[in-house]
C-alpha cells in the first residue's frame, strides 16, 4: 500500500469540509469560518514541494456567508457548487465571465436554525440541504422566476439533521439525526420530473408520496449518528455513530441491521469504496477498512489505513516556552509535567506532549472520493491528505462524484 499523501496544509488551521471538481484539478475548502476558498491542487501540490510549511493557493474565494461554512458540494456533471452554513442560508455558485469569478445565488430554505449539511442528487436536478431545525431542505431550480426552492421533509424528524446522503436511483434519502435514528425518505420532487420506479427494496408496489418514511431505524442505543452512505447499487445502507459503532442495513434482507462496536474512538465519516467495501475515519485520526459480507451481513474489520508506530511520547525540555506549550495544548491536546508557571523565566522544566505519530494529528471529519484508487480526508489539524488504498479491484468502477 503506498503511503499517504499531505497535498497542502492549512497551518493547523481547521479544514472543516472539503470537495472536488470533476477533473480533481480544484478543491473547495472551508477553512472553519465563513468563506469557502478555491484551490488549484497543481499548482499546491508544485508548492508543497518547495517549501517546509505550505501555504494554501487560493484561486477564489466565495464570501457570501455571514457565519461559518458547515458542508460543501460540488456537482460533477454541471459544475455548480452549492455551500450552507450556521446563518442559515444556501447559496448555489456557478462560475461565469472573462476572469472566471463564482456568481452566488440564494436558496430560499425558510429555516429557523443553523444548516448542517449539503448534497447534490446523483442526477443533479435537486440538493438536499440538512438542518437544526427539525427538517430537510430538498431544494430545486424553478426557472419561471429564477430562484431556487426548498420543500420541507419533516416527518419522524425529532432533533437535528447531522448527515444525508442519498439513493442511487436520485429519489430516495437517508438522514441521521442527534436523536440516535436513522430514516431513508421519499424525495422525488415532481417539478424536476422525479418519478418513481414502481418497485424497489425500500418499498412495497404502493408508491409513496414525498416525505414518506420508507425505512426507519430508532432507539438504537448507539448515541447520535455522524454520517450515513449508501452502497454503490443501493442495497445497503451503512452509519457511523458516536458509540464507536459502525452499522450497515441490508434492504434485500428484510432490512435487518449488523453492528460492529469497536474498541477505537468514534468515527465521523464513512464512505462505500465498493458494494461491500468501507472505508470510515474519525476521532482515531486514521481511516479504517471494513467489508461487508452481503448474505450474513457479517462485518469485518482490516484496522487502520495507518499505524501509530510511536514507542512513546515525545518529550522536550526548556526549548518550548509557555506560550509553545498553551499552543500545542490547544492544537493537539498536549499535555505537560513540571513547572510552567512562569517561575523559571517563562520556561517549563519539562514537557511531554501526546501527539500521534500519523499523518493527521487531529480527527478527520470528511473522506471524499479522489480518483479511482484514492479517497482524501481532512482533518482539524489543516491537513488534506490522499490515501492510495491498494484496492483498485475494488474500486474499478465507481464513479468519482
Amino acid at each position: 500500500m503506498a503511503g499517504p499523501q499531505v497535498l497542502f496544509s492549512g497551518d493547523g488551521v481547521p479544514v472543516s469540509a472539503h470537495c472536488w471538481n470533476s477533473d480533481r484539478s480544484k478543491v473547495a475548502v472551508s477553512l472553519n469560518d465563513s468563506d469557502v476558498v478555491i484551490m488549484d491542487t497543481a499548482a499546491t501540490s508544485a508548492r508543497k514541494k518547495s517549501t517546509n510549511n505550505p501555504k494554501i493557493n487560493a484561486n477564489h474565494v466565495l464570501t457570501e456567508h455571514d457565519m461559518r461554512v458547515t458542508s460543501i458540494d460540488w456537482a460533477p456533471k454541471s459544475g455548480m457548487i452549492v455551500t450552507c452554513g450556521e446563518d442559515r442560508n444556501a447559496y448555489v455558485w456557478q462560475q461565469s465571465g472573462p476572469n472566471g469569478s463564482w456568481v452566488p445565488q440564494l436558496v430560499v430554505l425558510r429555516i429557523n436554525r443553523a444548516a448542517t449539511k449539503v448534497r447534490w442528487s446523483p442526477h443533479e436536478n435537486k440538493f438536499a440541504v440538512a438542518t437544526g431545525a427539525n427538517c430537510i431542505c430538498i431544494c430545486f431550480y424553478e426557472a419561471e422566476n429564477d430562484w431556487w426552492l426548498a420543500k420541507h421533509v419533516k416527518k419522524n424528524i425529532k432533533s437535528t439533521v447531522t448527515c444525508l446522503d442519498w439513493h442511487p436511483n436520485n429519489n430516495l434519502l437517508a438522514a441521521g439525526t442527534a436523536r440516535f435514528a436513522v430514516n431513508v425518505f421519499a424525495s422525488h420532487v415532481k417539478e424536476v420530473g422525479d418519478q418513481l420506479e414502481p418497485s424497489s427494496d425500500w418499498y412495497s408496489a404502493k408508491k409513496p408520496k414525498f416525505d414518506e418514511v420508507v425505512a426507519s431505524f430508532k432507539n438504537l442505543k448507539m448515541g447520535w449518528v455522524h454520517d450515513v452512505a449508501f452502497n454503490q447499487d443501493g442495497t445497503m445502507l451503512a452509519w457511523v455513530a458516536h458509540s464507536a459503532t459502525l452499522s450497515v442495513m441490508n434492504s434485500k434482507n428484510k432490512q435487518e441491521i449488523f453492528h460492529k462496536k469497536m474498541s477505537e474512538l468514534p468515527l465521523l465519516s464513512c464512505l462505500w469504496i465498493a458494494p461491500d467495501t468501507i472505508l470510515a475515519a474519525g476521532h482515531g485520526c486514521t481511516p479504517f477498512w471494513f467489508d461487508v459480507n452481503p448474505n450474513s451481513g457479517e462485518i469485518r474489520s482490516y484496522g487502520r489505513l495507518e499505524r501509530d508506530e510511536k514507542s512513546g511520547p515525545k518529550t522536550s525540555t526548556s526549548s518550548i516556552n509557555a506560550m509553545k506549550i498553551f499552543q500545542n495544548r490547544d492544537r493537539f491536546g498536549a499535555g505537560h509535567d513540571g513547572d510552567a508557571d512562569g517561575s523559571n523565566g517563562g520556561q517549563a522544566n519539562s514537557t511531554t506532549m501526546e501527539i500521534p505519530n500519523t499523518t493527521h494529528v487531529k480527527q478527520i471529519n470528511t473522506l471524499r472520493y479522489f480518483d479511482s484508487n484514492t479517497v482524501s480526508s481532512s482533518s482539524d489539524d489543516g491537513k488534506i491528505v490522499l490515501w492510495k488504498n491498494s484496492l483498485d479491484a475494488k474500486m474499478r468502477g465507481l464513479s468519482v462524484s
